[in-house]
């Protein structure tokens, strides 16, 4: 799996297909691992309150994040070796 952390390019082409999606990628952690499957992304986001991410209480030094699953109108760009996909 490919790292987004380490490409630039890579990484705009996620986030350019996330927002096609109505996603945005500022609510998606950089370092979760997403799967695509049957039109549909599961990933990790996370939590807002108020409209802001906060810390998860359980941790106390880690953004609260939960699973959340997407439908999706466009597929992934056609470099997705970085998603986990059948």
């Amino acid at each position: 799996m490919t790292d987004l952390r380490n490409d630039d390019k890579l990484r705009e082409q996620v986030c350019d297909w996330l927002r096609a999606n109505g996603i945005d990628p500022k609510h998606i952690p950089l370092n979760t691992r997403m799967s695509w499957v049957d039109g549909q992304l599961t990933t990790d986001v996370y939590l807002l309150r108020g409209g802001c991410q906060y810390l998860d209480p359980a941790t106390n030094h880690e953004v609260a994040r939960t699973t959340k699953t997407f439908p999706t109108s466009q597929p992934p760009p056609a470099v997705a070796a970085w998603l986990g996909h059948p």
